[in-house]
C-alpha cells in the first residue's frame, strides 16, 4: 500500500514481486507529479480556478467576458507554464501587450495647409483652426462656451475647464475634465 496525493491509501496488485515493484514505482511518480501540480499549478489552471471562484459574484456576461480576455492576454502567451516560473518582466510585457505603442505624429505644415485649403469658408473650419492651433482636443472644443473666452484682459486667452461627451446618445456638457492637468488657459 502507498498513500496517493488526497493521502489516501492505495493497493498495489500484482502476479510477481517485480511486478508490485514496478507498478509501486509507476504509481509514485504519478503520484509525485500529481502532488507537484496540487501545489505548482500552470497559469492556465490557475486562471480557470480563479474564474470558478468569480463566478458567484460576477454576472454570467461578465464572466464569459473576463474568460475572453484572460485567453487572451494570459493564458496565450503563458498558459502553460507554472505560476513559480513567472517572473516580474513576463508580467511587465503581459502588461505592455507584448509590443511597444506606436508614436502618434503631428501633421506637417504641408498637410495642415492642404487641410486648412480643403475646408475654407466651410462650417468646420473654425472647429479645426481650435484644434490645430490651441491644441485643444475635439471633446475640448466642443465644451467650449462664451464664459471660456476671455478678451478684456491684458493677455486675451481662452480657458479650459469643460469637455463635452455624450451620455447614452444625449450630449451633455460637463465640468469635468479627465485630470487636473486638463485644466488650462490657453493664449489667444
Amino acid at each position: 500500500r502507498i498513500l496517493d496525493a488526497d493521502g489516501k491509501q492505495v493497493d498495489i496488485y500484482g502476479k510477481t514481486c517485480e511486478e508490485v515493484y514496478d507498478r509501486a514505482q509507476a504509481a509514485s511518480r504519478a503520484i509525485a507529479d500529481a502532488i507537484f501540480r496540487k501545489n505548482n499549478p500552470t497559469v492556465r489552471e490557475y486562471c480557470e480556478k480563479w474564474l470558478k471562484m468569480k463566478s458567484a459574484t460576477v454576472r454570467p456576461n461578465t464572466l464569459e467576458g473576463y474568460r475572453k480576455v484572460m485567453e487572451k492576454h494570459i493564458i496565450e502567451p503563458i498558459g502553460d507554464r507554472y505560476i513559480d516560473e513567472i517572473t516580474a518582466d513576463d508580467l511587465k510585457m503581459l502588461m505592455r501587450g507584448g509590443k511597444a505603442k506606436k508614436e502618434k505624429v503631428a501633421l506637417t505644415d504641408k498637410q495642415i495647409s492642404t487641410l486648412l485649403d480643403a475646408i475654407k469658408n466651410l462650417p468646420p473650419y473654425l472647429f479645426v483652426m481650435l484644434g490645430l492651433y490651441a491644441g485643444l482636443r475635439r471633446e475640448e472644443i466642443l465644451g467650449l462656451q462664451w464664459d471660456c473666452v476671455h478678451i478684456d484682459d491684458d493677455i486675451p486667452y481662452i480657458s479650459v475647464r469643460r469637455a463635452w461627451r455624450s451620455v447614452k446618445n444625449r450630449p451633455e456638457v460637463t465640468t469635468l475634465l479627465k485630470t487636473p492637468a486638463a485644466k488650462r488657459d490657453i493664449p489667444i
